[in-house]
């Protein structure tokens, strides 16, 4: 989307598109900081892990790389948006800041041996298998898998708090009807009952402050809340971009290796 965006002018601006969607009114500053988008869910990011299988369990970011976890703990190809936030917090941590390319490609060289999957949904399978017992995860599917009884728990990540977001964004040279369609459906994401399924089935956290938590999100200690926002981090994707290229093939060479 960001890339789509710093190519042309082809999305509509959020001062043109949240006047047209009604349920807007009640969103979270957080949810359109992107400039781009409407943020109409997510989930935050950390550490999955197997309670039967990792003891003590995690408390920092750079436990991922204890040795006894050498070979069994998991991340993603780099087209996923999960390798990519991990690889800049990953940059911060073991550096100076996100900026700091040379720092993460040296931490990921250090990650070696891991498990490189390409979807959340392999790497459930990886870690249901014990083939992974700690993996890069965004909370939301090991919530699940602790609910139907799986020895799966989840770390926050403390240091730096990125979150997987679920955004919407309108086409300016959509066809009126088509316009109005897309309109409807974000006014419909953003609507407290449908994202209050949304939780429930999915576990998706919502970005209007009228929504009601589902059971399942509250029991997990999930507020909806604008305390509860304070602290998530947004990467800087433009530089992210920018480097793209380099970054890629780095990553890409040393998990081949």
């Amino acid at each position: 989307m960001f890339k789509t965006a710093k190519a042309g002018d082809f999305f509509l601006k959020l001062d043109e598109l949240l006047p047209n969607v009604p349920n807007a009114k009640n969103l979270w500053p957080f949810a359109t900081a992107n400039g781009v988008g409407v943020t109409w869910a997510f989930n935050q990011y950390g550490y999955a892990y197997r309670t039967d299988l990792v003891s003590p369990p995690p408390s920092s970011f750079k436990d991922l790389w204890k040795p006894e976890f050498a070979g069994k703990r998991g991340t993603y190809i780099t087209s996923n948006t999960l390798q990519m936030d991990f690889f800049l917090v990953a940059c911060g941590i073991f550096g100076k800041d996100q900026y700091d390319l040379d720092a993460g490609y040296e931490a990921m060289k250090a990650l070696m041996p891991a498990k490189i999957s390409d979807f959340t949904g392999n790497m459930q399978t990886l870690m249901d298998r014990g083939e992974v017992v700690v993996a890069v995860l965004d909370d939301a599917e090991p919530m699940q898998a602790r609910d139907k009884g799986a020895p799966f728990a989840f770390w926050y990540w403390t240091e730096q708090q990125p979150i997987l977001t679920q955004t919407y964004t309108i086409s300016r040279y959509a066809e009126p009807v088509q316009k109005k369609l897309a309109f409807a459906l974000l006014d419909r994401a953003l609507d407290p009952t449908f994202i209050g399924n949304m939780g429930k089935e999915f576990y998706l956290r919502p970005t209007v402050s009228n929504a009601v938590l589902p059971d399942n999100l509250a029991k997990a200690g999930v507020v909806n809340s604008a305390d509860a926002i304070k602290g998530f981090w947004v990467p800087d994707w433009n530089s992210y971009l920018e480097n793209e290229d380099d970054i890629v093939e780095t990553v890409n060479g040393i998990f081949a290796s």
